[in-house]
Formats: C-alpha cells, sequence, structure tokens
C-alpha cells in the first residue's frame, strides 16, 4: 500500500458528511455531488465530519480501493470555505495538506508565506 499522494489530485470536501458511510458511498458521493472518481487512481478525497474531529481519506491504486479515518485528540479541523463564482476552489500544496490533516490551519501557513515574500 503506498500513502505517497505526490502523483494525486487531492481535494477537500467543504460540505460536512456523515462519516459513518463506507468506501462505497462516499466514492459514489465525490462521484455525484464532486464529478470525481476516486476510483481512476487519480484522486484523493478528504471528507470531515460536521463536529469537524474526524476526517476520512479515499484514494484507490492499481492493488485496490483505500479509505483511511482520521480523529483529532484535541481541537478540530478548521472549517474551510469556497467562493461561488470560482468552481475551481482553492489549490493547496501537499505540505498545507498534511498540516490540515494535522488539525493545523491552512490560512496561517498562507499568511506566513505571504509576510516572507
Amino acid at each position: 500500500m503506498n500513502l505517497d499522494f505526490a502523483d494525486y489530485t487531492i481535494t477537500i470536501a467543504i460540505v460536512p458528511v456523515d462519516l459513518r458511510a463506507g468506501y462505497s458511498r462516499l466514492s459514489a458521493i465525490a462521484l455525484t455531488l464532486m464529478k470525481i472518481d476516486v476510483d481512476q487512481g487519480n484522486d484523493v478525497v478528504i471528507f470531515i465530519s460536521k463536529s469537524r474531529h474526524m476526517c476520512k481519506v479515499l484514494w484507490s491504486d492499481q492493488r485496490g480501493h483505500s479509505l483511511l479515518t482520521r480523529r483529532l485528540n484535541q481541537g478540530t479541523f478548521q472549517k474551510l470555505v469556497a467562493r461561488a463564482e470560482d468552481p475551481n476552489g482553492i489549490p493547496f500544496t501537499k505540505a498545507e495538506v498534511l498540516h490540515y490533516l494535522d488539525g493545523g490551519s491552512v490560512q496561517a501557513i498562507r499568511k506566513r508565506f505571504l509576510i516572507n515574500c
């Protein structure tokens, strides 16, 4: 199993999802609402729970489908918002996504980059 997502497009769903769902239901949500076919092996989709204490990460590779559950011991995942007029959303680096999955703030990283430039 490969946990290196360097060759994948990573998408974070900004609408909370009922995380009692498994891989099949969550991949169907990604396909229906986000037009992302996780089964093709090109995308990673991250779903956040309503309480923002838990997330599920879906991806596929040549050997099978994977579902990773992450529950924070402290704090919550940052609430993300997107502009309705921007259908492409906001691009994040892999480092920002990993920081987000550790419970960190994505905006704080972006502000720090702006100050150092």
